[in-house]
């Protein structure tokens, strides 16, 4: 976990190297937590990535 705001929760993923917004499972998670995400969305015109705690 990379960053917390009052827009959201942030990971990191390092192959590919992206950062996109934990929309669900931010629950007890910490900045410079490790987590297990999965891939729920992409909005490539508007360069959201979402994931998800799996």
């Amino acid at each position: 976990m990379t960053g917390a705001a009052p827009k959201g929760t942030y990971v990191r993923i390092p192959a590919p190297l992206v950062e996109g917004r934990l929309v669900r499972g931010t629950e007890g998670a910490d900045v410079g937590d490790a987590l297990r995400v999965r891939l729920v969305g992409v909005d490539a015109g508007q360069g959201f990535i979402d994931f998800e705690r799996a």
